[in-house]
């Protein structure tokens, strides 16, 4: 009978397939067996038969799993379509989206690593779309806020003073006297 087994010859009573099996048989037979749901779908009832067969799993969900009851969740920085049996990595620079089915690229301000996307560092911005790093604030200029998304965002050193070739600073006090002035009497003015 369909969705049911027998497990001796002759049996009279025929067992439910269990959660996550199913079976094909549609008219009685001397012994039948249930067959696991295949990877990529599963069954959380008993009895299924081949009519109703197993459940794919949903985007953004995944079993490798013969015989699967439930289908796991992408973990972040995977995705799926249906009936997966793996959620497969987004590349660099890229997340997955709140369905767990897109990579979509990370944001400007943000840049992507193997862990997903992150906002720029101080003294770092990213005016681009799905990039793996972050650029530095030119030399004279600095930067103290996280996740900006432009060079102008960077500010720049007072004419009198210069980081030198230093780049990506991220505060004022990186800004010094030009190499050819000095302080006067500890007041910082050049």
């Amino acid at each position: 009978m369909a969705g049911k087994y027998a497990e001796l010859p002759g049996q009279k009573i025929c067992q439910d397939c269990k959660i996550g099996t199913y079976s094909e048989t549609t008219r009685a037979a001397s012994v039948s067996t249930c067959l696991g749901c295949p990877a990529g779908t599963y069954s959380t009832v008993t009895g299924v038969n081949a009519l109703e067969k197993c459940v794919d799993c949903q985007p953004g969900q995944a079993s490798a799993v013969v015989g699967a009851n439930e289908c796991d969740a992408c973990l972040p920085g995977k995705v799926s379509q249906s009936k997966e049996t793996e959620c497969e990595e987004c590349r660099m620079g890229t997340t997955n989206n709140q369905e767990l089915t897109l990579c979509d690229p990370c944001d400007l301000g943000r840049y992507g690593d193997a862990s997903g996307c992150h906002d720029c560092p101080i003294g770092q911005y990213q005016d681009g779309k799905g990039e793996t790093s972050c650029k530095e604030c030119d030399a004279d200029t600095y930067l103290n806020e996280q996740g900006k998304s432009s060079k102008a965002d960077c500010d720049a050193c007072s004419d009198d003073k210069s980081t030198g070739a230093s780049m990506g600073n991220t505060n004022a006090a990186s800004c010094l006297c030009r190499k050819e002035d000095y302080y006067q009497q500890g007041t910082g003015v050049c």
